[in-house]
């Protein structure tokens, strides 16, 4: 292990190897029971005078983090809801006995029901919000539909996988409490360990370390870590680091949230879309954070891209006995363009229309109207990237072919030659918090440039990776004419650059590289009328021709979006149901392509992420949690065999701006492939992750 000293001079550390000499350890008591009644938490027994037992009357200040309006306890006091849940922490020198003191708390419990992965959304006790959407009169047009299409849809919990686990490392400096977090939201954990300590904000510095690929699992819940490790700091005057283990993140920790949706879908005779509607429950675990943000986004894209006159969206949030289910890379989106695709999959089947076709007609065409009453002002067929995606992958002519060779395996019961199947699937990104949720939470940036020519960029956003940290660089360098080494990014210090906000949303590359162009833009103008050093400060605004309404769902809900047009083609063994995939086929337009070789990268990613949480990364809760065998069991996506990917941009690559695309794969992948899958085994699958077992099942349940 490296001191701290060391490790701020290299470019990238962790806290697992943080250290100071005279640091001490932390670690969390958990509650054992998904939901119960706490009368007392007691040390153990003979507890050793260098250990420390600290429970939630140990806390100065306020006993919540919030979260957007939302908040959970630091340390539960009166009852728990999650098997796993902080009850005290214990802290001392030796990390292992601080973890078999553990085993000996005492914890009076009186156990309450418990609900876990079942929805229940009409029951009063767990419903927590229920929003509603119509568009012109869908009762009315479904009973006058030729024919109606209903399905049910249902994805499970998938885990974020980051490069280091949660963790924080405090200790003091100049009268100060100092906090190294690996946080995507600095100043968050910043003010929320304050608010728990109370003490100002100028006594509290917050100084980031690498997040890796976080898929927005460290969004909030380092504060939470942070709150604990500046506790235990504040009651021993220690250095204290806090690291949870591999297995402790899995078990304890937030997750993708598991989603219910249903569609009822009313066609004409020629099989077009004439009404639809849609319950959407999503399973946000025992506390709903960012739950307002997650449903709206997920009731936004509801029916996809699909243009239709008569809807309504019903979307409703539960609470169940589960760790807290919320923030994950889309924030819902992928749950809802996974039901709308498969949705959209079994209507063209009913319609007998190949899928193709009939998402030529029906998909929103540039100038159609949105279901929240905007102009669609995006068009992949006018774009090219809906004709290349079907040219490159050759997808009509393969999808007859497989259907034909589905139907001589139903006659000829054939298991000797693996099936096939290709799926499509059109999803899209909104950049940014939807409506006005820029201005609420806000973002700053600055740049100074130096008498020397080197630009300085300060910011508190965390980039999840070098790509676009080179984009900062390469946008400030090319405005301000100066050689890209001689642009810096200053340290993540809360001290030291402005509060840029939560790194999630791909904000990072339109709204901090804008923000960033905008700094620069005005350096260039006052360049040779004042002195150097100049410096910049810019703050996001959302453009006043953008109208929302968060009550009615209407308006402009992104400031701006990207699409995707996604083929995968599968091959299914007729006996075991294990799937290879053999070609991949993304076509994007994002607008501007800021850097084409990290843009390429950032979908790849995203693509084997979707295709591990769409193919096999399951995580099964029961009543009493999850257990150390489904931490051993779960598989990445980053495991499977590499298929071929054809990756290609469209749309206007010089001056319209970046849009974001982190979540685009995400979206758009897993979409495919159940569809491809439920053409390879002749098996409608209706759920995520489409194992081989799921296939069996259904296979039985005929």
């Amino acid at each position: 292990m490296r001191s701290i000293q060391n490790m701020l001079a290299h470019d990238s550390h962790f806290i697992s190897d943080m250290y100071e000499p005279d640091m001490l350890y932390g670690f969390t008591v958990r509650s054992q029971y998904p939901n119960a009644s706490i009368s007392s938490v007691a040390p153990p027994s003979g507890l050793p005078e260098h250990v420390r037992f600290l429970t939630a009357a140990q806390i100065p200040g306020r006993n919540r983090i919030t979260v957007l309006g939302e908040s959970l306890p630091v340390l539960a006091e009166r009852q728990t809801y999650y098997v796993g849940e902080p009850l005290a922490l214990l802290v001392g020198p030796s990390l292992h006995e601080l973890m078999e003191l553990a085993q000996r708390v005492n914890v009076g419990y009186e156990p309450l029901a418990t609900a876990t992965q079942e929805f229940l959304p009409e029951n009063a006790e767990h419903l927590q919000s229920d929003f509603v959407k119509t568009v012109g009169n869908p009762d009315q047009a479904m009973r006058k539909a030729f024919q109606v299409v209903e399905g049910e849809y249902q994805t499970e919990a998938q885990e974020h996988l980051y490069s280091e686990p949660q963790a924080a490392f405090v200790t003091g400096e100049n009268k100060r409490t100092v906090i190294y977090s690996s946080t995507q939201w600095p100043f968050h954990v910043r003010n929320s360990v304050c608010t728990v300590l109370r003490v100002p904000q100028k006594q509290c510095v917050v100084r980031a370390t690498d997040a890796g690929v976080t898929l927005d699992g460290k969004l909030w819940y380092p504060s939470l870590v942070a709150a604990h490790a500046a506790l235990a700091h504040r009651a021993t005057g220690r250095p204290i680091k806090l690291v949870y283990t591999r297995e402790e993140d899995f078990l304890n920790t937030t997750k993708r949230a598991p989603s219910h949706i249903k569609h009822v879908t009313g066609l004409d005779r020629d099989g077009n879309l004439v009404s639809m509607q849609v319950t959407i429950t999503l399973n946000v675990g025992a506390y709903p954070l960012l739950s307002d943000e997650m449903l709206r986004r997920m009731m936004v894209v509801a029916c996809g891209y699909y243009n239709c006159r008569n809807v309504r969206i019903r979307a409703r949030t539960v609470r169940t006995h589960l760790p807290p289910m919320n923030a994950f890379a889309g924030f819902g989106s992928a749950q809802a363009f996974f039901a709308a695709e498969a949705h959209a999959a079994r209507i063209s089947e009913v319609a007998q229309v190949p899928p193709h076709t009939w998402k030529a007609t029906n998909l929103l065409r540039r100038g159609q109207t949105t279901l929240t009453g905007g102009p669609a002002r995006y068009d992949v067929f006018a774009s090219g990237a809906w004709d290349w995606a079907l040219s490159h992958s050759d997808f009509a002519r393969k999808h007859a072919a497989f259907e034909l060779q589905k139907k001589r395996r139903a006659m000829e019961a054939d298991l000797r030659v693996p099936a096939r199947g290709i799926g499509i699937a059109v999803a899209g990104q909104g950049s940014g918090f939807i409506g006005r949720g820029e201005e609420i939470l806000g973002a700053a940036v600055a740049v100074r440039l130096e008498e020397s020519d080197k630009a300085v960029i300060r910011t508190s956003a965390i980039p999840e990776d070098r790509g676009i940290q080179r984009i900062w660089v390469e946008t400030v360098a090319r405005i301000l004419t100066v050689a890209e080494n001689n642009v810096a990014l200053e340290v993540v210090d809360t001290e030291r650059v402005p509060d840029s906000g939560p790194s999630t949303l791909s904000r990072n590359l339109t709204v901090i590289t804008a923000l960033l162009e905008g700094c620069c833009n005005a350096i260039k103008r006052q360049r040779f009328r004042s002195p150097l050093p100049i410096e910049v400060r810019r703050t996001s605004k959302v453009p006043r021709k953008t109208t929302w309404s968060n009550e009615r769902m209407d308006g402009i809900p992104f400031a701006g979006e990207s699409r995707a047009v996604a083929v995968i083609e599968v091959e299914s063994d007729a006996a075991t149901f294990e799937t290879n995939i053999r070609g991949i086929w993304l076509a994007i337009d994002a607008g501007r392509v800021l850097n084409q070789l990290q843009a390429r990268k950032t979908i790849e990613m995203g693509v084997f992420q979707g295709l591990g949480w769409a193919a096999f990364e399951t995580i099964a809760y029961l009543a009493s949690g999850s257990s150390w065998i489904d931490y051993k069991s779960y598989h990445p996506g980053r495991l499977m065999r590499h298929p071929r990917i054809e990756i290609e941009f469209f749309g206007d690559h010089t001056k319209s701006p970046a849009q974001g695309i982190t979540e685009l794969a995400l979206s758009a992948v897993p979409a495919a492939y159940v569809n491809a899958v439920t053409q390879a085994t002749g098996r409608y699958l209706d759920r995520i992750p489409a194992t081989p077992e799921l296939v069996y099942q259904y296979l039985e349940d005929e």
